[in-house]
C-alpha cells in the first residue's frame, strides 16, 4: 500500500507541474517524431521497473510531445479543456477500474450515465422518453445518429465541462429541432446538424476557453 501512496503522490506532483505551465508551455508539439520514438521505444527488461520510477520515466521520454489541449490557447478540433472536478473524478473512475458497458460490471457508472442522460434531456427541452447515447467518438456518433430511431448523441461527454463557454442559446433550440424533425425529413435534420457544426466552430476559433488552470 506504501507503494501504490508514493506513486499517486508522484504522479500528482507531475500533473500539478504540467497544468501549472500551460500558460507559458508552446500549445504544439516541440518533440520530433524520431525524439518521440526513441525515448519511447526502451527495451524490455526481464525484472520489472519500479512503479515511480516507471512514471517519472514516462513523464521525461514524453516532455515536448504533448499538445497543449487541456489549457485555453488550444484551437483546433472539440477536445480538451475539462474542469478541474472532471479530471479529478476521470483519476476516480480509473482507480475504481470497473467497466461501465453493463449494470453487472460497474454499477455506479451505469446509474452514472443514466443520470446524466436524463440530465441532458432536461437541459435540451427534450421528451423524458428520448433515447441518448454517449458515444466514444465522432464516428460512432455518426453512426448511431443514422438509426431510425430519434437519439440525443453526445460526441464527447468530457467536452460538456466547457460549455459555460459554448453558444449554449443558439444550439438548444437547434437540438430540440434535430429531436421533433427527425422522422419528418431527413435532409432537413441533415441541415440543422450542419448549422450545430457551424455554431460550435465559430464559438471555438475566436474566443476559445478559459484555462481552468491558472498558474497564478
Amino acid at each position: 500500500m506504501v507503494e501504490i501512496e508514493d506513486v499517486l503522490a508522484l504522479t500528482r506532483k507531475h500533473a500539478v507541474e504540467y497544468l501549472a505551465g500551460l500558460e507559458t508551455r508552446p500549445v504544439g508539439a516541440t518533440a520530433t517524431l524520431a525524439e518521440l520514438r526513441t525515448r519511447l521505444n526502451v527495451p524490455l527488461t526481464t525484472t520489472g521497473t519500479r512503479a515511480s520510477r516507471v512514471i517519472d520515466d514516462l513523464v521525461a521520454a514524453t516532455d515536448g510531445g504533448h499538445l497543449g489541449s487541456a489549457g485555453g490557447r488550444f484551437f483546433a478540433w472539440v477536445i480538451g479543456g475539462a474542469l478541474p472536478s472532471a479530471l479529478a473524478a476521470d483519476w476516480l473512475v480509473s482507480i475504481w477500474d470497473n467497466d461501465a458497458a453493463l449494470y453487472a460490471c460497474g454499477p455506479t457508472s451505469a446509474v452514472v450515465e443514466e443520470v446524466a442522460g436524463c440530465w441532458i434531456k432536461e437541459l435540451l427541452g427534450v421528451p423524458a422518453l428520448a433515447s441518448y447515447a454517449f458515444t466514444t467518438g465522432c464516428q460512432m456518433a455518426h453512426m448511431l445518429r443514422k438509426s431510425e430511431a430519434p437519439t440525443i448523441v453526445i460526441l464527447d461527454a468530457a467536452d460538456l465541462n466547457v460549455g459555460a463557454v459554448d453558444p449554449f442559446p443558439e444550439l438548444i433550440p437547434l437540438a430540440k429541432e434535430v429531436v421533433v424533425n427527425w422522422r419528418r425529413n431527413g435532409q432537413e435534420v441533415e441541415r440543422t446538424l450542419m448549422a450545430i457544426a457551424g455554431i460550435l466552430q465559430w464559438a471555438r476559433v475566436p474566443y476559445g476557453r478559459p484555462n481552468p488552470y491558472p498558474s497564478a
